[in-house]
């Protein structure tokens, strides 16, 4: 019961920081989709078994860096974007770059490609699973190694304890 409200009150706080707002009535929205949510995918999120507290702990711990993570690239992702339309910074070079699948589940590359689109400045195109590759449109593709590197390390330390 603890792992559905720790559950609960985490996607809402989620919730909340994508909206930047804490009214109550947006409060009580994300709280209802949140349990929505965790009562549709409880055997998938929580499975079969029960988890030692401590683990749980350190799950919900996991999972409010990765919110906060997300919620930082949506931030820089505003303000590149912003940028670029008032003309402050070139749009140099936009395009699709390729990032590998590698040791990510189906779950995980879900979580990816939705972790990226929700930031301004970046949206899925396709998951060509015979290539094992994430195609993304950015804004900014100059540097397509860097944005690789990049999205293979937040997977590492971000992502991969909660979605791997």
């Amino acid at each position: 019961m603890i792992r559905i409200l720790l559950s609960v009150l985490g996607l809402t706080l989620i919730y909340s920081m994508m909206l930047l707002s804490a009214d109550p009535r947006d409060l009580t929205t994300g709280a209802l989709i949140s349990v929505g949510v965790v009562l549709l995918f409880r055997r998938h999120l929580f499975g079969d078994t029960h988890e030692p507290l401590g683990r749980l702990g350190q799950r919900t711990a996991a999972l409010l860096r990765f919110a906060w993570f997300v919620y930082v690239d949506v931030v820089q992702g505003f303000w590149l974007v912003l940028f670029v339309v008032l003309g402050l910074r070139p749009l140099t070079r936009s395009g699709i770059v390729a990032v590998p699948i590698g040791e990510r589940t189906e779950n995980g590359v879900a979580v990816t490609a939705w972790s990226l689109t929700l930031s301004p400045g970046s949206v899925l195109i396709d998951v060509d699973w015979e290539r094992r590759v994430i195609l993304f449109h950015f804004i900014d593709a100059s540097e397509p190694d860097r944005l690789r590197e990049k999205i293979q390390k937040s997977y590492d330390r971000y992502q991969r304890p909660i979605f791997p």
